[in-house]
């Protein structure tokens, strides 16, 4: 007796880990293309069904995942894969001091400081800011993920008022006070 064995070929594959920045999200979208996959089943750190496509879309919860797929010749595969946040500076303190502010904040790397969210410099002060909020926004070095922003004010406090009912300086106003903590 003659028996002849043929093995059908399993899709194997590897995922790396996957990292997103805070207040965003990920998509994961992995090349199966050589693969002849015909289903899917992705599943959350929670073992729910999220997606039965070839690609997740949207990821904002870290943790395990688990992906299984059948090949056109019905052998499955399963294997998981980690989806991390990445770490961002945390700032701690703001320090005004006239029209300067001083900036602390705290990370595991070189932490980059910005008003615009675009030009980042290696110093924590601001000096000669104009008067009005200030939105400091920090990171790490090499980094695009930005740490949670901060609002600070330039005071413009008059130094006189008066008081006569012409219309003019009549009432002393202190504006954008409301950003202010406490």
């Amino acid at each position: 007796v003659v028996i002849k064995l043929s093995l059908k070929k399993t899709p194997m594959f590897t995922l790396p880990d996957y990292y997103f920045c805070p207040n965003g999200s990920i998509n994961i979208q992995p090349d199966f293309s050589k693969l002849d996959i015909v289903s899917f089943e992705w599943k959350n750190p929670a073992g729910e069904i999220i997606s039965t496509t070839k690609e997740l879309k949207g990821v904002k919860t870290p943790g395990i995942y688990k992906i299984m797929v059948t090949a056109g010749n019905g052998c499955s595969y399963s294997t998981s894969f980690n989806v991390y946040l990445y770490e961002v500076p945390i700032i701690t303190n703001l320090s005004p001091s006239g029209n300067s502010y001083t900036v602390t904040a705290t990370g595991s790397k070189k932490i980059l400081y910005s008003i615009d969210g675009i030009n980042f410099q290696e110093s924590n002060v601001f000096h000669n800011l104009p008067f009005g909020v200030i939105t400091f926004y920090v990171k790490f070095e090499g980094s695009n993920c930005l740490g949670e922003i901060k609002k600070g004010l330039v005071l413009n406090i008059k130094n006189a008022f008066s008081p006569n009912a012409d219309g003019i300086n009549d009432t002393w106003v202190i504006d954008d006070l409301n950003v202010c903590d406490g």
